[in-house]
């Protein structure tokens, strides 16, 4: 008798192919962004698991968007083309002004399957770019909380003067229309909105009692604007024992505090104050749009200072027109802050930057600055580049100012931004050699300077 015939057991295949929707099923369920990158290199760019583990940094020339395989399959090398999520089309949508209220509704959007016409401040693709009208500027009262609980929040903590240390905004927008700020032209439309004294108390409050913040850093664009705010925050304030300071401020709003109001604002734990001055040179004010008399910022100084409040400020250099008589109007009041009190950062001179939706940024264009055509381009778009296509500027004239923003760097011993006992030494040092070059503006060789622009490219400091 012959056996039954029996069917061989079928067993289940995998696809053939991946098609889209199982991708982004596999990418989705991956954790780790390691594994994501590397996914996508090998399904997009067609390498294969060895090839991908062995690239390295050196592999990737992103300027054509390709990768250099080397040893790959048959022991050859081979180059193929990057993943097209890895250029610029990779970005569906952008997010414009505040975000908060369009940010929420674009996600629902994506989640619902509605209309992204619907979703205002957002940009978007639909075969071709499509920008929507603006959102309203947000009621920063009406906000929910922060969901802290979502980050971790242990990253953005710091120590300061042995208290746990957190940053907030608690303002909006500027009232001033300087022409090399993007805030007072398109993106707040000239407008400052502020939270209540009585809201910046409860967050406070919460910052403590959850995470045990007792110094707060404010990085409000201008801080100061509203007098009875700022009064009504210290009044409540004074008996919580918490330390502040402030990175945002201007001349022009902190010129009417009293002596005995500093005292005040000190006693309420005010710590330290970051003062944009940008130039005292008369002529580049009218440029700039941001008048700031010698003696006011003397008198801001001083009344600060004497209540105990620490002081940094910031200058610019790199104006159009700009001489080195103005240079120097900014690098006497730096040298005589110094002389005055010590204990104070004179601040840092750094190259101006023109950034589009500026006033300033017409007057590049007109001078044939080419603005950069790639997110890659924008991305080194930074003040230290040597590159930077500012034509009225000589390659020479470049190096000054680079070496002026490093000069002015080691006044600061105690600059905000390098918490560094070898950095004291070295500033201390070399202090009166860095007053005799800032001075005379004579930045020939030197090797603490070479290290400085060295450090500054590889983001050192």
């Amino acid at each position: 008798m012959k056996p039954k015939k029996q069917n061989p057991k079928k067993h289940k295949k995998l696809p053939v192919y991946i098609d889209e929707e199982i991708f982004v099923k596999l990418i989705s369920n991956l954790i780790s962004r390691h594994h994501k990158i590397a996914c996508l290199l090998a399904f997009e760019s067609g390498l294969r698991i060895s090839e991908v583990t062995g690239l390295k940094k050196e592999n990737f020339d992103f300027k054509n968007n390709r990768i250099k395989v080397i040893n790959g399959k048959g022991g050859k090398d081979r180059w193929v083309m990057l993943p097209r999520d890895w250029d610029e089309d990779y970005i569906d949508f952008i997010v414009m002004g505040d975000g908060d209220s369009s940010f929420y509704n674009l996600v629902k959007a994506i989640e619902n399957n509605t209309p992204y016409s619907k979703v205002k401040g957002i940009c978007y693709k639909d075969g071709r770019p499509i920008t929507n009208p603006p959102a309203e500027l947000e009621d920063l009262n009406q906000l929910e909380e922060f969901p802290y609980h979502l980050i971790d929040i242990e990253r953005y903590i710091t120590i300061k003067d042995g208290r746990r240390k957190f940053i907030i905004f608690t303002s909006r927008g500027c009232p001033y229309n300087c022409t090399f700020c993007y805030n007072g032209n398109k993106f707040n439309k000239g407008r400052w909105r502020a939270v209540s004294a009585e809201n910046i108390i409860k967050h406070i409050e919460m910052l403590r009692k959850k995470y045990g913040i007792t110094y707060i850093g404010f990085m409000d664009d201008e801080f100061w604007v509203d007098k009875k705010r700022v009064e009504r925050f210290v009044e409540l304030l004074k008996d919580m024992d918490i330390h502040w300071m402030v990175y945002g401020a201007t001349i022009m709003s902190l010129k009417y505090i009293t002596p005995e109001k500093a005292k005040e604002f000190a006693a309420a734990g005010l710590k330290h104050i970051i003062c944009g001055i940008e130039t005292l040179s008369p002529k580049l004010q009218r440029l700039t749009n941001k008048a700031i008399r010698q003696e006011h910022f003397y008198h801001v100084n001083k009344v600060m200072s004497d209540a105990g409040i620490k002081m940094s400020y910031s200058f610019m250099s790199g104006f159009p027109k700009e001489t080195n008589e103005d240079i120097m109007m900014n690098v006497n009041a730096m040298l005589r802050i110094k002389k005055d009190y010590p204990q104070n950062d004179a601040g840092n001179i750094k190259q101006l930057v023109y950034y589009p939706a500026t006033k300033i940024y017409d007057y590049a264009i007109q001078k044939g600055f080419k603005a950069p055509k790639t997110l890659e381009g924008w991305s080194n778009y930074t003040w230290h580049n040597d590159r930077l296509d500012y034509r009225w500027i000589t390659k020479k004239r470049k190096r000054q100012l680079q070496n002026l923003y490093f000069a002015t760097m080691l006044l600061n011993p105690d600059y905000s931004h390098i918490d560094n006992k070898l950095w004291r030494i070295v500033c201390n040092v070399s202090m009166p050699i860095t007053k005799w070059r800032l001075r005379h503006l004579n930045f020939g060789f030197s090797p603490i300077l070479f290290m400085l622009r060295s450090f500054k490219r590889l983001n050192l400091i």
